[in-house]
């Protein structure tokens, strides 16, 4: 069994790599690459840290159940469709909203780049920041850890504009904080997943 100082240095481990990608992918990394850099550094790693979290964490069944559809109730269902109708208002606004309708222009949309896009990086990011990172924010400070994700985020997202960095931070805020109440991280990848959908759909029209 590994000591909880042990867990604690792989938990700062695992932020600092998080940090160090979100950092070279927002400054440095060219547009075309994107998608192969986000699949290994999001994805591929993310996962590997994920697993060994499991095996050198005492409680890991616990970390198990994040991502198991069975722990998912009527609360949870209402929650994923509330987000989604206040975010489809939010679409219904948008050309009207100065600043984000620049930056999400309509009729700017390629159906297969899109996809390609999404496949490559939304997974990623939730099991990024929902699961691994939340299961390491506890070893470093167990009531405060549902703060310490969003602000990864929200650095990450700087040069957006201003409203929808305010609803990100908001978004993750509230994601990060009912995903260590219930103990699964699957409303937060579904609610992100029908989010970035509507938003194709958005950009398509």
């Amino acid at each position: 069994m590994f000591s909880s100082r042990a867990q604690t240095c792989f938990a700062v481990v695992c932020f600092l790599y998080v940090a160090i990608v979100l950092f070279v992918d927002h400054q440095l990394i060219n547009p075309t690459n994107y998608n192969a850099f986000r699949f290994v550094f999001w994805f591929i790693i993310p996962c590997i840290l994920f697993f060994l979290t499991l095996y050198i964490h005492p409680i890991r069944k616990d970390y198990r159940d994040w991502l198991n559809p069975k722990y998912v109730n009527r609360k949870d269902v209402i929650l994923v469709i509330s987000i989604t109708v206040c975010f489809m208002l939010v679409l219904l606004f948008m050309p009207y909203i100065p600043g984000v309708n620049t930056y999400y222009r309509q009729g700017n949309f390629n159906l297969f780049n899109y996809s390609l896009w999404l496949i490559a990086w939304l997974p990623g990011w939730e099991l990024m920041h929902r699961v691994l990172l939340l299961m390491q924010a506890e070893q470093i400070h167990k009531r405060w850890a549902w703060l310490m994700v969003p602000m990864l985020e929200g650095i990450y997202h700087y040069g957006k504009p201003v409203l929808e960095v305010m609803a990100m931070f908001g978004f993750s805020f509230l994601m990060c904080w009912w995903t260590m109440k219930r103990r699964n991280a699957l409303v937060p990848i579904t609610a992100h997943l029908l989010i970035e959908l509507l938003l194709g759909v958005y950009l398509a029209g």
